[in-house]
């Protein structure tokens, strides 16, 4: 038996959303790309992976070796994983494929706008940042380094939540 196309999207979606949170146990970036471009194949779309690309391409974000390239020129390399992370995430919730784990009120979001400045003047653990701020809408990495998400519902689109 094979399975519809909607099966198939909505595996991928899940696919993705593992992929962000553990990106190192699916193999990396090349793991997302690839995934991504199955799932703008699945909508029909082309030039999707293209278009993206050339969107990080425009903001000095992607190279021939890929967005993990790039990252690798301003950031420590213990801190690549959660970033390639939060670069594919941003573009997963463009496209409506993001589960979220929680989405902040407008409320929290204000508040979390106006604190963020002085509070990021200094280092921080996760616990402080959570206790400061509330759980994360999504969570990268588990257990040696974390980074939290934070996301409000977009405009016109309905956010998924696991």
């Amino acid at each position: 038996m094979v399975r519809s196309g909607d099966q198939i999207h909505g595996y991928l979606v899940g696919q993705i959303n593992s992929m962000l949170r553990r990106l190192g146990m699916f193999g990396g970036e090349p793991a997302l790309w690839t995934t991504f471009d199955h799932l703008f194949y699945l909508e029909d779309d082309d030039r999707g992976i293209d278009d993206l690309r050339q969107s990080w391409r425009d903001r000095n974000a992607f190279t021939p070796t890929g967005l993990k390239g790039a990252l690798q020129r301003q950031l420590p390399d213990n801190t690549i994983v959660e970033a390639l992370s939060s670069m594919y995430a941003d573009a997963a919730r463009n496209r409506g494929w993001l589960e979220l784990d929680r989405i902040l009120t407008r409320d929290e979001y204000i508040e979390l706008r106006d604190a963020i400045t002085p509070f990021a003047e200094h280092d921080r653990t996760l616990t402080e940042v959570v206790d400061t701020f509330g759980e994360p809408s999504v969570l990268f990495g588990r257990i040696y380094s974390s980074t939290p998400v934070r996301s409000v519902a977009k405009s016109g689109m309905r956010p998924q939540t696991r």
